[in-house]
């Protein structure tokens, strides 16, 4: 159900869409209706509607300025013009709009039923085509993640900078940073501490090589504060860890 408001200074008329006029079998739900432009330009600038029809004639704000605000500022937004007067002016300045419609009146219901009809199926297909756009969004989103992950965790050994990994994945450090926080809900020197711990206890586990070895190979050529950073993240030293695991 697509949302509507309508607008029309004469109470008549716009009574008469009110009442007369089967919305929600067209698919659409009237979420409110204004006697003037004005009226409609504030709700206009507060809320979001699917659908605006208006009237072109009326006090201070015309419904061409309805539709030049729409045009400017909400793309997606399905305008219709309603009005007396027969003025190729009108006309033409509404397609230079994008007004999706132009109804003359007296508006015959059987015409508002056939525009409105065509309205929802052009809304349908921009809801159609914004969805897989969105699920590409996140896709893709998840892929720039997973790309930065695995480069953090390949070269967790030295000094990886949060800029080096942003300019991997092709994106500004100030908009990495944020954005590897929102979608991993961890900061970027977080993840790379606990890469390095990780790789850290898997070294360890293997009983190859000596704690200072170990601690070469995860970022921390300093074996002190190897074994401070690991006993503050794991809560026992690598010698500690190591003699659990025997």
């Amino acid at each position: 159900m697509y949302s509507l408001v309508i607008s029309d200074d004469e109470t008549k008329q716009r009574q008469g869409l009110l009442d007369f006029i089967d919305w929600e079998s067209l698919g659409f739900r009237v979420v409110a209706d204004f006697s003037d432009g004005a009226d409609l330009l504030g709700y206009l600038k507060r809320e979001k509607v699917d659908a605006v029809l208006t009237d072109i004639m009326m006090m201070e704000i015309s419904g061409l300025d309805i539709a030049e605000f729409v045009h400017m500022n909400c793309k997606d937004m399905a305008v219709v013009l309603i009005s007396g007067y027969k003025d190729f002016d009108f006309a033409r300045k509404a397609i230079e709009l994008n007004v999706w419609n132009y109804i003359i009146k007296p508006a015959q219901i059987e015409e508002i039923n056939r525009v409105f009809t065509d309205v929802k199926k052009k809304l349908d297909d921009l809801r159609s085509m914004r969805k897989p756009n969105f699920e590409d969004k996140i896709d893709t989103g998840n892929i720039v993640i997973d790309k930065a992950k695995e480069y953090i965790i390949e070269n967790c050994s030295r000094d990886v900078s949060l800029q080096e990994v942003a300019e991997h994945v092709y994106l500004n450090p100030a908009y990495f940073s944020r954005f590897f926080k929102l979608k991993t809900g961890e900061n970027f020197i977080d993840f790379l501490l606990a890469a390095r711990m990780e790789k850290a206890k898997a070294l360890l586990s293997e009983k190859r090589l000596k704690i200072h070895e170990i601690g070469e190979k995860v970022g921390y050529p300093n074996p002190k504060y190897f074994s401070k950073v690991f006993r503050d993240s794991v809560g026992c030293s690598p010698k500690e860890y190591a003699r659990r695991l025997l």
